[in-house]
């Protein structure tokens, strides 16, 4: 038989150690099952790397030590499972920044890989993330403020142009190139857009940083009135020198 491979994203979910653990032990018990079965047993590995550090493990310590997260904030940990006789594996990955977060699971025996993928897409499922009409409608707010921007940017030099230079609607080299800038500077401001969004709801947070680091609702209200102010300059102030060039130039 070939080997197969299932895997999922993993995404909008707030982690406590508590979750963490009841995800490794499904991985661990894979492990332990493999040590019972087979010669060479499998291998198991807990990882948490921190901004300047890391901790590895190869048992489920590693994650009930309260006084793990307490000072020092961690970016990335990955539990990792494989069976050494069959190659089965386990892979899984939560990162709280901006690359992807990922459960993956190999193996030739159809029966095992479907019950364990089963078992950690129902157990990360199970857990709760943010929840408001933003983070539930993710594609259409951030169509919606690429959108918005767009529009406003185009409020102030848009009908300046068409009042005093209609001739070049009606050209095609201009057309197109307008367009094409509209639809580069759109894809821009998706891209943009996700990371403004993630910056007050990240996709994966885990909710043991130390308190310092703990994006609370009071830091992320702050984080609000930061951004509408920077906001206001980069995109209103332009657009009302624009209009007010407009009306004083005629």
């Amino acid at each position: 038989m070939s080997l197969q491979t299932k895997s999922f994203i993993i995404e909008n979910k707030i982690f406590d150690q508590e979750n963490l653990i009841d995800i490794a032990n499904i991985v661990y018990r894979a492990y332990i099952e493999s040590k019972d079965e087979n010669a060479f047993g499998g291998y198991f590995r807990i990882d948490i790397e921190y901004d300047n550090s890391s901790s590895s493990k190869d048992d489920l310590e590693i994650l009930k030590d309260k006084s793990l997260f307490r000072y020092k904030k961690p970016h990335t940990i990955r539990i990792t499972f494989r069976n050494l006789d069959n190659d089965d594996k386990i892979w899984l990955v939560i990162r709280d920044n901006d690359y992807i977060s990922y459960c993956e699971v190999t193996s030739e025996n159809s029966s095992w890989l479907n019950s364990i993928y089963k078992s950690l897409e129902e157990m990360i499922n199970s857990i709760n993330g943010h929840d408001n009409f933003i983070v539930n409608n993710m594609g259409f707010s951030r169509f919606f403020l690429s959108f918005f921007i767009i529009m406003l940017y185009l409020s102030g030099p848009a009908p300046y142009i068409y009042s005093n230079y209609p001739s070049l609607f009606k050209n095609p080299i201009f057309l197109s190139i307008a367009i094409t800038a509209l639809l580069f500077t759109f894809s821009i401001l998706m891209m943009g857009s996700k990371a403004f969004i993630d910056d007050f709801w990240p996709s994966i947070e885990f909710n043991f940083h130390p308190d310092t680091d703990r994006l609370t609702p009071a830091k992320r209200k702050r984080k609000l009135v930061k951004n509408v102010f920077k906001f206001f300059f980069i995109v209103v102030i332009p657009i009302l020198g624009i209009i007010l060039a407009i009306v004083f130039a005629k």
